[in-house]
């Protein structure tokens, strides 16, 4: 299945409906005891990275049932969710992308999302639940910085 635009533009906002219930709350609001140590000491899991993953894996699943989800804690917990990736759309969520920064209350992080079809990503969100905001690159079509208030700005190297 591609990924068509109306499709791009659910997974925006499920992100960022997810990041209000799910992350917003929380900035600044971790107990210690609610932060885990993964791979090494300074590698940190949140509820919150716990929660907006399986948040946005449900509405992965809603919108693109036929894609297989690998989720950053999923693999974590299961080292062959990454047997996922391979042929076909595969969704990736990274639910709290400097999961460190969260914990530690420094606004310094944000969700991040892609779709690979047939092994070749075609579309990446990074999205700043702090402002709202997201910068957006679709295969073919560049890449995109965007506000809640729908103001786009094509991004580029130059």
């Amino acid at each position: 299945m591609k990924l068509t635009s109306d499709q791009s533009d659910a997974l925006i906002q499920i992100v960022r409906k997810v990041a209000v219930k799910e992350i917003r709350p929380l900035v600044r609001n971790i107990v210690l005891s609610e932060v885990d140590s993964k791979s090494a000491p300074d590698d940190l899991v949140t509820v919150a990275d716990r929660a907006a993953e399986l948040a946005i894996a449900a509405g992965v699943r809603d919108l693109l049932p036929d894609a297989a989800i690998v989720g950053e804690e999923a693999v974590a917990a299961d080292k062959s969710v990454l047997d996922r990736v391979g042929s076909g759309q595969v969704v990736v969520i990274d639910p709290i992308d400097g999961t460190w920064n969260f914990a530690h209350g420094i606004a310094t992080y944000g969700v991040i999302l892609a779709v690979i079809e047939d092994g070749e990503t075609v579309f990446g969100l990074l999205y700043d639940p702090g402002y709202d905001d997201w910068i957006v690159a679709t295969k073919g079509q560049g890449a995109w910085f965007c506000d809640a208030k729908g103001k786009r700005r094509r991004l580029s190297l130059g």
